[in-house]
């Protein structure tokens, strides 16, 4: 009896420690779970691509979208439409903290974060998502991420690239 009333004991301890470990766990998504970010597509306002030196600067103008910088350009609401909703449903392969880049003897320099040679700002009634886009990963199938303010690289599908429109002339201005 007082070997089971042991047993039981011990149990609820360990049950106990699991629910607090578990429950102070950061709420970013792992490996094949989650979303990066909760996006409401309909509230998004103004979508911004850096690449180098140019400038894409998408605004919501009523029901469409328009290419505000250097021209008034309509752009195809299909387009921006496909960008909002990879980015909604973008999931992370891996989450590298800051804690195990240091372990791993690794810097943002090495993700390509260092100094993003792209850079995606969507403003949305719920705030600013900023994405700061690094390299594609040695086997080529992911690509590193970093969301300010905070210190994680995340590896997420390679195809968010194609979402992207590469220069202000390619097929997402309307013709």
């Amino acid at each position: 009896m007082r070997t089971t009333v042991i047993l039981i004991l011990a149990s609820f301890f360990m049950l106990a420690l699991i629910w607090v470990f578990d429950f102070n766990e950061p709420s970013t998504p792992t490996i094949g779970e989650g979303k990066l970010c909760t996006l409401n597509i309909d509230s998004v306002s103004r979508i911004l691509i850096r690449r180098g030196e140019e400038l894409i600067d998408i605004s919501r103008i009523g029901s469409g979208w328009q290419l505000a910088e250097p021209q008034n350009a309509r752009v195809q609401y299909s387009a921006v439409n496909k960008l909002l909703n990879t980015f909604e449903n973008l999931c992370a392969f891996e989450n590298v903290s800051e804690k195990e880049r240091t372990h791993r003897e690794l810097t943002l320099q090495d993700y390509g974060l260092d100094k993003p040679e792209t850079e995606l700002l969507i403003e949305s009634g719920q705030g600013e998502f900023v994405i700061h886009i690094g390299n594609k990963s040695i086997i080529g199938n992911s690509v590193y991420l970093r969301l300010p303010p905070h210190a994680t690289v995340v590896s997420v599908p390679a195809d968010f690239l194609d979402a992207l429109p590469k220069t202000r002339n390619d097929s997402f201005i309307r013709s």
